[in-house]
């Protein structure tokens, strides 16, 4: 698998496949994983009242054939959050807690097949998932606009999460867009 993780990973530890066997992991952490045949894995995590996190299961963006399922379960075993192909194969959580406590991030292969490796990042951190305009003029200052995640302190607090904004300016250098000649 190709790809650069963001946070340090941490392996994932068997067994882990039943709430009560969850493996701990701390927000914004990725784990390295392999999917269980006729099986799934399971992390928890602690979460505040409004707090927003991301869940990104990540394994097509590898090079994995792991077709992987996402789901989100509170401490009662409720399914709050479920995702399957949203970036490709990988499927990926936005969500706000709507109550303090403990949480569960559930990752199996869509047809279970076992010895796939992904890896699932849950974070709080910001994230940009856009920029408008996407394109600037070299020599101008102009207003970007970002939308993502987690942009803003305090953002996320609603149910279901919306993608927030942020603008701000960039004065982009007049050699901005000219070739360079190195010697």
């Amino acid at each position: 698998p190709q790809g650069l993780p963001v946070q340090a990973a941490t392996p994932e530890i068997e067994p882990n496949n039943e709430a009560i066997q969850a493996q701990g992991v701390a927000l914004n952490s990725a784990i390295n994983g392999t999917s269980d045949g006729n099986g799934q894995d399971v992390f928890k995590f602690r979460l505040k009242k409004g707090q927003r996190v991301v869940i990104d299961c990540q394994a097509m963006k590898l090079e994995s054939q792991l077709d992987a399922n996402l789901m989100l379960n509170n401490a009662a075993g409720q399914s709050l959050a479920a995702s399957g192909d949203y970036h490709g194969r990988d499927p990926f959580v936005d969500f706000a807690a709507p109550a303090e406590g403990e949480y569960f991030a559930i990752v199996n292969d869509l047809i279970y097949r076992g010895g796939l490796p992904y890896r699932l990042v849950i974070t709080t951190l910001p994230q940009v998932e856009n920029i408008s305009p996407r394109a600037v003029q070299a020599g101008q200052t102009v207003n970007l606009t970002a939308y993502g995640r987690s942009l803003q302190e305090g953002a996320g607090a609603t149910f279901p999460p919306l993608l927030d904004e942020f603008t701000f300016p960039l004065s982009v250098p007049t050699e901005f867009g000219r070739a360079r000649q190195f010697t």
